[in-house]
């Protein structure tokens, strides 16, 4: 298993790699293919807890 960095994009650089959108902070993985695919699955896994952690709360707040 290798490292994988995650690169946060400032508004000074030069040649940003991937579009800012505006109340979004833009970030690079870098590391090995294998590295940046687990890491990728992991975010898409603590994203997917998230938005069911809303979605319960949003059942909560309308039952109370």
């Amino acid at each position: 298993m290798g490292k994988v960095r995650v690169k946060i994009e400032g508004d000074n650089e030069p040649q940003p790699t991937i579009p800012h959108e505006e109340g979004q902070v833009p970030f690079v993985f870098v590391g090995t293919v294998e590295s940046i695919s687990n890491a990728k699955v992991l975010l898409q896994y603590h994203l997917a807890h998230l938005k069911v952690g809303n979605v319960w709360k949003t059942l909560i707040s309308l039952i109370w």
